[in-house]
């Protein structure tokens, strides 16, 4: 029965009484019954917790740290709550916005016939219609956002902490008021936290000296999953985030995971939707992208990790198009020389081979038929190009 700001002060309590991680063993939770794959994040009392892992120094239990173990259970399951109530709120607002639409529709046909007076109400209703639909979003997913960053800071190390943070952080960053917060101008959040755990919570999964189990493997790459679905929901339709994302090392992020993570399907399409949104019509985030030598990964992905996969060959598809498509109102003059360059560095990569074994592999569908018929015209391919076979 918490208010959402009664969560964020029971989290902030919780993990105040907590010594900083520099001072103590990392913490791990034993938590392999998730099923990582779902965005459901559910936190049940009857869990155990253990501080052995292959991410750890394996100490022996104390009563210290079973007090902190404490301490992060209670400020999951808060975090739980409160990613339970953004879903449902979301799910309200679209409910809110087809029933608005419907509502407008009905408005503008009973117009058409309506006297002068009935003409003007109608008017009226459809301008508070908009000025309800303007309203600003309710403050749950502004507290969720910095709940997520108090677990941040305060548990780097903890991958379960960032699972579900990263999880959250996600489903809240469509918010207008979430996003005006971590402009550089507003000073209130650093996407720098964020991305600095993705990025060590790889580094601890490179390093680790045993092979990790079934359930760490899965933990890993889930991390990576949520962060890279973090990344490109707060860079979506966001130039200005794209850039200040990139600056503080986010595509390389994203770039590091789809490479460590080569064989895993869910990362691999998902550090690719990244990579697109931060990138798309951007020419210095494509530039950044070419200079870590982002398209021959894309290339690599797409013809030895997955080739099996739709999603991922349309997310590659997608950052290729955009690539090499000419777009002069945001490329301006310099768009000919990077395209030029773009392009041969395509040439050089092997595009003509990696787009026509994806089009004979997925020849139903229409986007990646459209997108590489265009790619392959643009670079002067003089094969045979596969047709489309799906319905028209």
């Amino acid at each position: 029965n918490c208010t959402a700001k009664e969560l964020l002060n029971i989290i902030v309590q919780e993990l105040n009484d907590i010594p900083d991680e520099n001072t103590t063993q990392e913490i791990r939770i034993e938590n392999g019954n998730d099923n990582f794959k779902n965005e459901e994040i559910e936190i049940n009392s009857d869990k155990n917790f253990n501080s052995s892992s292959s991410h750890n120094t394996g100490c022996s239990s104390t009563p210290q740290r079973d007090v902190q173990q404490t301490h992060i259970f209670h400020s999951l399951g808060c975090l739980s709550e409160l990613t339970n109530r953004c879903r449902i709120l979301q799910e309200q607002k679209q409910a809110g916005v087809r029933n608005r639409k419907k509502t407008v529709e009905n408005v503008v046909v009973f117009e058409k016939t309506a006297p002068p007076l009935k003409q003007i109400k109608t008017t009226i209703s459809t301008d508070l219609l908009s000025q309800e639909q303007n309203e600003p979003d309710d403050n749950v997913e502004t507290i969720s956002a910095e709940a997520c960053y108090v677990m941040i800071e305060k548990c780097a190390s903890t991958d379960e902490v960032i699972s579900a943070a990263f999880a959250l952080l996600s489903l809240v960053a469509n918010n207008k008021e979430v996003k005006r917060r971590h402009y550089p101008d507003a000073d209130f959040y650093d996407l720098a936290t964020p991305i600095d755990a993705m990025r060590q919570s790889l580094l601890r999964t490179k390093e680790t000296s045993d092979v990790p189990d079934e359930d760490e493997e899965r933990m890993s790459a889930e991390i990576q999953r949520r962060g890279c679905l973090m990344i490109g929901s707060f860079a979506d339709g966001d130039p200005t985030l794209s850039t200040q994302i990139v600056c503080v090392g986010g595509l390389m992020v994203a770039l590091d995971a789809m490479d460590w993570f080569r064989y895993h399907e869910e990362v691999a399409n998902w550090s690719m939707w990244c990579v697109f949104n931060l990138c798309y019509n951007h020419r210095i985030n494509k530039a950044e992208l070419i200079r870590l030598g982002g398209m021959q990964k894309v290339f690599n992905c797409m013809t030895n990790n997955v080739p099996q996969s739709l999603g991922v060959q349309r997310h590659s598809f997608a950052i290729l198009f955009d690539l090499m498509r000419q777009n002069d109102e945001i490329d301006g003059k310099f768009s000919e020389l990077m395209l030029a360059k773009i392009r041969t560095g395509a040439l050089n990569g092997g595009v003509h081979k990696t787009v026509v074994d994806a089009m004979h592999n997925f020849p139903k569908s229409n986007e990646i038929m459209m997108m590489g018929t265009q790619m392959l015209l643009c670079t002067g391919y003089r094969g045979q190009i596969p047709q489309y076979t799906g319905n028209i």
